[in-house]
């Protein structure tokens, strides 16, 4: 396949997944941490300017972990954050749209980062 076009950004690396659910009055909730991860990510890709149109069927989304610290990571649990962030700000309509994925950790930064590539392919 093609590339057709693509979208890259830089964007916070999620909190963990035991730090982004709480357990408030008998139901599951975001936390904090998971409220601050998403809204500044949304805030960085409008900064970015994203496309008017949404990626659509077939996409490819590369990630690049830069963890925040030498603490061991699972890199599959970054995934359902990103890309919830990735829907949410209709970069993608649906994470279903994104029919390649590939993620690999990188050396770690300060802060933490995900460096995010989205390509639309060509049918």
């Amino acid at each position: 396949m093609i590339a057709q076009a693509d979208f890259q950004i830089a964007l916070p690396y999620p909190p963990s997944v035991n730090r982004y659910w709480r357990h408030y009055r008998g139901r599951v909730v975001r936390s904090k941490a998971a409220d601050e991860f998403r809204n500044e990510c949304i805030a960085r890709l409008w900064t970015a300017g994203v496309p008017d149109q949404p990626f659509r069927l077939p996409c490819r989304l590369e990630v690049a972990l830069h963890p925040p610290d030498r603490k061991r990571r699972d890199i599959d649990n970054v995934l359902k954050a990103t890309l919830d962030v990735l829907q949410l700000s209709r970069l993608v309509l649906d994470d279903h749209e994104i029919t390649e994925l590939e993620i690999r950790r990188r050396g770690r930064c300060d802060g933490g980062a995900l460096l995010i590539r989205l390509i639309q392919l060509e049918n």
